[in-house]
């Protein structure tokens, strides 16, 4: 019964979310008693994944917590115990999606890390995706240099880079492709796109992303792949990925917050080559569109907030253009929206929109 239950529980990781819905459901109708300690613990995480990226992070954490409450010993094999990381990096990530960044930076805090150099991959894995959290927390406070040495260290420590050629991929633990993207939106905070360009290229094939990108790991890489690209002012390059990008969530339903934050970003990145190559009525005029139909998708989604800080970076990214249009009024107007939202305050990064 477990390995059909693991099964399972593996192919939720693939396809849409309603299939990893469906996948945990025919989980609970199958369950019962003597599973073993380490699949019970994912059939929580898998759990709590799904209540997350469905938007409902408050649920997410009451199913962890719950888990961890009934829990009678702690983990005493590395298995179980990876499991157990991997729980503690979704509820934290729960809080962080709140913009809670205290109560997630004190979860992680409390981690069990493991500490040898030799380790099996679901312990790696789980190590990774601690690593990142930390980082993208630290992110969130400014601090990219300490978020760079947290992610350089894990990535030069803990994944295997000849496990991630392209010809090598199979989707089984794409962990590593996670460090790598979120070390190069480090790179471009601290204006070094060609850094990030030289450790990107030997994974990326520019005119064949196309092939890959069911894979989210893969994706978020192509996007960061993009961004670096933009910040290099490579545009030819962005936007030979970017148009690959848009065309896969073009006929994808993203109906998942993580695939909706992925599908807003490269509409973003989408916009921001094209305003830094324009000069002329007709580019600021393609500049505009582009603009809004990130706005459009914003609304759509409702993962921005009319009133939060990446929204004022938006409208202040439409008042030039609507300036350059010889359009007063409205660049008036988006300014006066933008800067109401700055004076509050906010949360201080997002990717795909960075500080630089």
């Amino acid at each position: 019964m477990s390995v059909v239950i693991d099964g399972l529980l593996g192919s939720s990781g693939f396809s849409d979310i309603a299939w990893k819905i469906q996948a945990l459901g025919l989980v609970s109708d199958i369950r019962g008693q003597g599973l073993e300690d380490y699949v019970q613990a994912r059939i929580v995480q898998r759990q709590s994944f799904v209540l997350r990226v469905t938007g409902k992070p408050a649920e997410s954490s009451q199913v962890i917590e719950d888990y961890f409450s009934n829990l009678n010993a702690p983990a005493d094999n590395p298995r179980l115990n990876a499991q157990h990381l991997l729980l503690k990096v979704s509820l934290a990530r729960s809080f962080y999606e709140r913009e809670d960044f205290c109560s997630a930076s004190n979860i992680l805090q409390k981690c069990q890390l493991p500490l040898k150099t030799s380790l099996p991959t679901y312990e790696v894995s789980a190590l990774r995706k601690v690593m990142v959290l930390k980082a993208m927390i630290e992110m969130n406070e400014g601090n990219y240099q300490k978020a760079q040495s947290q992610l350089e260290v894990t990535w030069q420590t803990h994944v295997d880079t000849d496990d991630m050629n392209e010809s090598d991929m199979n989707g089984s633990d794409m962990s590593g492709f996670d460090v790598l993207s979120y070390l190069i939106d480090v790179y471009c905070e601290l204006g070094r796109p060609l850094t990030a360009l030289t450790l990107l290229e030997p994974k990326i094939e520019v005119t064949q992303v196309h092939s890959r990108l069911h894979l989210r790991e893969y994706r978020n890489l192509v996007i960061s792949f993009a961004e670096a690209s933009v910040c290099a002012a490579l545009y030819e390059q962005a936007e030979t990925v970017l148009c690959q990008l848009k065309r896969y969530f073009d006929k994808t339903l993203s109906n998942d917050t993580m695939n909706q934050q992925s599908h807003l970003r490269t509409l973003i990145l989408y916009a921001q080559s094209l305003h830094h190559q324009s000069t002329d009525y007709p580019q600021w005029a393609e500049t505009s569109k582009r603009w809004d139909a990130v706005v459009a998708l914003s609304q759509k989604y409702v993962i921005i907030a009319a009133t939060g800080m990446d929204y004022a970076v938006i409208r202040l990214s439409m008042c030039h253009v609507a300036r350059e249009l010889g359009q007063h009024e409205q660049s008036d107007e988006h300014f006066r929206v933008a800067a109401g939202i700055l004076r509050a305050g906010g949360h201080f990064w997002r990717r795909g929109l960075g500080t630089y």
